[in-house]
């Protein structure tokens, strides 16, 4: 933890950030290597002090970065994290989910165009 600033640690989400962010290191790139190690390991230990919302980020980004991710697979999963949310926009849910309605059924169109 020599690493980071004192203070830094306490905040789940930019450690959970932190975790994500060390994804990108390359070859040689030893902080980043340390970061990983270190912010993965925090983020398991302290799971129990995290709300849902942030407890199922944690999970999701601990199974599989989003680095790491096909993006449009993940858009299912924000869209309904985002639904969970208490503080959520009903317009703009709804909006989303509408858009990625639209592109899915775009994407399905081109499959079977290209499948004939």
């Amino acid at each position: 933890m020599g690493f980071l600033k004192e203070g830094v640690h306490s905040n789940l989400t930019g450690v959970l950030e932190l975790f994500e962010a060390s994804h990108l290191a390359v070859q040689g790139e030893g902080l980043l290597v340390k970061a990983k190690a270190f912010s993965g390991q925090y983020l398991i230990n302290n799971r129990k002090n995290m709300d849902v919302d942030l407890g199922n980020r944690v999970a999701h980004a601990l199974e599989l970065p989003c680095h790491w991710r096909v993006t449009w697979f993940d858009v299912r999963q924000q869209i309904h994290a985002y639904e969970l949310k208490e503080d959520k926009n009903p317009i703009l849910l709804e909006l989303a989910k509408l858009n990625f309605n639209i592109c899915q059924g775009l994407h399905l169109q081109d499959l079977q165009e290209l499948s004939r």
